[in-house]
C-alpha cells in the first residue's frame, strides 16, 4: 500500500512533466520486470521491496492510463469511457482466479501474469 502511495504522486508529477505515455511504457516494463523477479527472491525482505516497486509501477501506470484515456475522449462520451475502464477492470479480476488454477503455484503464477506486462510495454515502445 505505501508503494501506491508513492507512485500515484510520484509518477503522476513525473507524468505531467515528461508525458504520460513515457511512463506508461517505462512502468508497464517495470511491472512486469519486478513481477517476473519475484519467482526468484528467497527472503521475505526482498519480496517486500519488490511488492513496493510493484505498487509504485502500477499505480503510476493506472493513473497516467487513466487520465490519458480521458484526455483523448469527448466530455460527452466520458461516462462511457468510465463504465468500460470499470467493466475491463473487473474482467480483467474474474480472469485471475481461472489463471491461478491451472498456475497453482504463485511463483509462476506472478510470472503468468507479469509476462503480458512486458510484451504489452514493448508493443506500446514500438
Amino acid at each position: 500500500m505505501l508503494g501506491n502511495i508513492v507512485g500515484g504522486s510520484a509518477i503522476s508529477l513525473l507524468a505531467d512533466q515528461y508525458g504520460r505515455k513515457p511512463c506508461v511504457i517505462i512502468c508497464t516494463l517495470l511491472i512486469g520486470i519486478t513481477g517476473c523477479f519475484m519467482q526468484f527472491v528467497k527472503t521475505y525482505q526482498f519480496v517486500l521491496i519488490l511488492r513496493f516497486l510493484h505498487g509504485i509501477f502500477f499505480t503510476g501506470s493506472s493513473i497516467a492510463i487513466w487520465v490519458l484515456g480521458y484526455e483523448s475522449i469527448p466530455t460527452s462520451l466520458r461516462s462511457y469511457a468510465t463504465f468500460t475502464y470499470g467493466t475491463t477492470w473487473v474482467i480483467g479480476y474474474c480472469a485471475i482466479a481461472p489463471i491461478a488454477y491451472f498456475v497453482p503455484n504463485w511463483r509462476n503464477f506472478l510470472t503468468v501474469l507479469s509476462v503480458p506486462c512486458i510484451v504489452y510495454g514493448i508493443f506500446l515502445w514500438m
